[in-house]
């Protein structure tokens, strides 16, 4: 077991309705019947550097000596459990569909994941007696930001000073496939990759100081990134080594104040030579 600080939570355990169409010569409907089992919901985290690194194994697939990266194929299943004092929630076997790492000038770096289980129990058993490991929150000021083209390696002299980003992340699952079956057969069968997975990031400037991210655009350079946190000894670096600018930074005139830029990269596996690394689309790395 291990406990995971969370803010909220909104899973949830919906059936569909089997609705009677007959026409039986009155207007009202006879009662319906329960359908399909949907478990789906959300959990918000401020992130810390010490307490997700399950998730991040869950959601991208794989890890080894705090380096996670994705695989192609998601086989990675949790159990989520609530206690909310009443009973306690459980969720099973859940995976994580989408999660989004984001932070914004004077605040906390936070984390929200999308999941999907196969089904819902509410317990009565007694929580076990497990708390989080010490909870050094993620800050937006402990982050340094670089963005460069791919002339050379990422370094010191790319930094960028922004005020705001959103990491996504998304494996677009198919989670709506029932089949007929002698048990259970409300429930849904194992999601699996529906299309395509994206990443994506979106940042903004405070100024618009320059045209060197414009001038990209145009251009349509092949960029790299990377997102480090770092606090003390305790760091999480999330890097992204092929990045096109797909939308935004038009430098538009809001009003009397100063003019910034802001806009959105999508994310895409990198192939050989790229002086970052080789491989998908993005990686993270905690230490």
């Amino acid at each position: 077991d291990t406990a995971i600080p969370f803010k909220s939570e909104s899973l949830s355990a919906a059936y569909s309705r089997i609705q009677k169409e007959s026409l039986i010569g009155y207007g009202g409907r006879e009662s319906s019947e329960q359908g399909n089992l949907a478990v789906t919901g959300a959990t918000v985290h401020e992130l810390d550097y010490n307490n997700f690194g399950l998730i991040l194994e869950a959601a991208f697939g794989a890890v080894a000596t705090g380096v996670y990266t994705i695989e192609d194929q998601l086989a990675k299943f949790l159990w989520l459990e609530f206690d909310k004092q009443v009973s306690r929630h459980r969720f099973g076997a859940a995976m994580i569909s989408k999660f989004s790492i984001s932070g914004e000038k004077g605040g906390l770096v936070e984390m929200n994941v999308e999941w999907v289980a196969r089904s819902f129990d509410n317990s009565a058993t007694a929580f076990p007696a497990i708390s989080p490991s010490t909870m050094t929150r993620v800050r937006f000021q402990d982050l340094v930001f670089r963005l460069a083209d791919q002339a050379d390696a990422i370094a010191a002299g790319d930094a960028v000073e922004i005020d705001q980003f959103e990491f996504s992340f998304d494996r677009a699952l198919k989670t709506d496939d029932y089949v007929a079956r002698s048990t259970d057969p409300e429930l849904a069968i194992i999601p699996i990759e529906g299309d395509f997975r994206t990443t994506g990031l979106s940042i903004r400037l405070p100024r618009y100081a320059a045209d060197t991210i414009v001038d990209w655009k145009e251009a349509d350079t092949p960029l790299q990134a990377d997102l480090t946190f770092q606090r003390g000894a305790e760091a999480v670096k999330i890097e992204l080594p092929e990045i096109r600018i797909t939308e935004g930074f038009d430098a538009a005139i809001g009003g009397a104040g100063p003019m910034t830029l802001e806009g959105g990269f999508e994310a895409y596996r990198s192939s050989s030579g790229n002086p970052m690394y080789v491989g998908n689309e993005a990686r993270i790395t905690v230490v």
